[in-house]
């Protein structure tokens, strides 16, 4: 993943979802990052496609 998330809690409380960048990205070049998903049961396992050489195969 090329990007991290961060929960951003405002003065007013609002929580909001922040992408960052690990690494500069160039024009054209896709936005991963790993979703952190609780680990979860054998059977709720969700396949991710995505196709990266780093990618797990799940998202949790």
């Amino acid at each position: 993943p090329n990007c991290t998330c961060r929960i951003l809690v405002c003065e007013a409380g609002q929580k909001h979802i922040v992408i960052i960048a690990k690494t500069a990205i160039r024009a054209g070049e896709e936005i991963t990052y790993d979703y952190q998903f609780g680990i979860g049961n054998e059977t709720d396992k969700l396949a991710c496609l995505c196709g990266a050489r780093s990618c797990l195969g799940r998202m949790n």
